[in-house]
């Protein structure tokens, strides 16, 4: 009965979470409280399972962190570089303590047996931590200003309409390595300042196109390697951004 009780509380606490902190018809939050409903669903069904829970909450934990990523690479494009290296390192903070967290969970609840109540607790804990974070960086997203926010794909029919965001020729002024992504600095032929995304191996070509005027190509990606945790989740559109795909550089035209 208490397990059932928890179970029922917490949907609705995040749901009241979720009011307060992102009002928007089609905020981030309120995405990813749609995202992780089937998954919530699944659990509250399962209460008479242990077992069957577990594998449930195991799901959660997947989709998690697939949500964390995109949450923190989003953060990342709405950030000046200087504010980016503090937030990465607070990342990886964050990442310790989780680990450490787990441990703590692991001995405190030991000897744990598999499929057990013990081990279903600690799942359940697990999530409850992760959640959190999740929540943590769609709050920023959600309220941070909108000055670099990158443009999302939209789809349509049965094919996706790419954009590229309008800028195809700049100068790379900065690389910035984040969670799974790569962030560029740009300025545009006005020397305005900008930022895209691009997949976490084009931070390799720095030595290359650093302080170069280039030809940007964008295609539609994904920059988080987000996988379906369950069923009712659609992988095809989870996490799709545009994302800069090539960088050429304009050679100077000689003159004869």
């Amino acid at each position: 009965m208490r397990r059932l009780l928890m179970l029922t509380i917490l949907p609705l606490a995040l749901l009241s979470f979720n009011a307060q902190v992102a009002s928007a018809a089609d905020s981030e939050m309120e995405g990813f409280f749609e995202r992780m409903s089937p998954i919530r669903e699944v659990i509250t069904d399962r209460a008479d399972s242990a077992p069957a829970q577990i594998f449930a909450y195991n799901s959660l934990e997947r989709a998690l962190n697939s949500e964390m990523e995109r949450a923190f690479n989003l953060v990342m494009t709405k950030m000046k570089p200087s504010q980016r290296a503090k937030m990465t390192e607070s990342q990886h903070l964050w990442q310790k303590q989780r680990q450490n967290e787990y441990e703590w969970m692991d001995r405190a609840y030991g000897p744990v047996e598999p499929q057990s109540k013990e081990h279903l607790r600690i799942v359940e804990l697990r999530s409850l931590m992760m959640n959190a974070r999740v929540m943590q960086l769609y709050s920023y997203l959600d309220t941070l200003p909108d000055a670099s926010a990158i443009a999302k794909a939209k789809q349509s029919g049965g094919g996706a309409a790419v954009t590229d965001n309008g800028l195809k020729i700049a100068t790379i002024i900065g690389f910035s390595l984040g969670e799974n992504a790569c962030f560029l600095d740009l300025k545009d032929e006005k020397r305005k300042s900008f930022t895209e995304v691009s997949s976490s191996a084009f931070c390799q070509r720095e030595s290359q196109l650093l302080d170069k005027k280039v030809a940007l190509t964008y295609k539609l990606g994904s920059v988080s390697g987000a996988t379906c945790a369950v069923e009712n989740v659609d992988c095809a559109e989870n996490n799709m951004l545009v994302i800069v795909s090539d960088a050429k550089i304009i050679r100077p035209v000689r003159r004869p």
